[in-house]
């Protein structure tokens, strides 16, 4: 989870968010049947 949460601070940075979240959204899609995944993501706050 550091390196999403850094990859996302860093297209933050770069004016990239609206790329990162898109990008993550596809990832977090593909693994949607994995609940505790999911819920990794939450707690580190990225986007749902």
């Amino acid at each position: 989870m550091t390196l999403l949460c850094d990859l996302r601070a860093l297209a933050k940075r770069e004016g990239n968010s609206v790329a990162f979240t898109q990008r993550f959204l596809e990832l977090r899609g593909k693994h949607q049947r994995k609940p505790s995944l999911q819920e990794r993501f939450d707690k580190a706050g990225l986007p749902s």
